[in-house]
């Protein structure tokens, strides 16, 4: 059994103060995580000021350039491929694992359209965590409900609200 205090404090939770989060305000993001935007010809358009991090040259520099100088053959693909499988404008797909460069570090991204730009948002992937259950998990739910891909922009796995 909960303590008042306990069960006053999540009553008193508010999920709008999801909004207040970095991830949900244009041009920020939270600290371990990058964000690249493309043109729908795969040309870098926008940054995150730590993306140098990853792809090892100035912000300046990047954009302007194929994404394929900064990522894997495979990466590329598999990134291309979920693209094509977006139920809607506002949907999101995700990869876990992802080898994003020639670093041996594993990637998962999340891929999403924001107008005519495709928005790829990416973070470390845990150390500890060789496997996805979500992939299993997912297409299982959305097989027996009987519809496509599930759609929305839910809470990233290290953006949940109110851990």
């Amino acid at each position: 059994m909960m303590s008042d205090d306990a069960s006053a404090g999540a009553a008193a939770f508010d999920l709008t103060d999801c909004g207040l989060e970095p991830i949900h305000i244009p041009g920020r993001i939270q600290s371990f995580g990058y964000l690249v935007a493309v043109s729908p010809d795969w040309s870098i358009i926008h940054v995150s000021a730590n993306l140098p991090e990853l792809f090892g040259d100035p912000a300046a520099t990047l954009v302007g350039r194929p994404l394929a100088d900064y990522v894997t053959v495979d990466a590329m693909h598999d990134i291309r491929s979920r693209l094509q499988t977006l139920a809607g404008p506002d949907s999101v797909e995700r990869l876990f694992r992802l080898r994003l460069t020639a670093a041996p570090e594993r990637h998962d991204v999340a891929v999403h359209m924001s107008g005519p730009s495709i928005v790829i948002e990416i973070e470390p992937h845990p150390e500890d965590d060789p496997t996805d259950p979500m992939r299993f998990v997912r297409p299982m739910v959305d097989r027996i409900q009987g519809r496509r891909p599930s759609t929305g922009s839910a809470s990233w796995r290290h953006g949940s609200c109110g851990r």
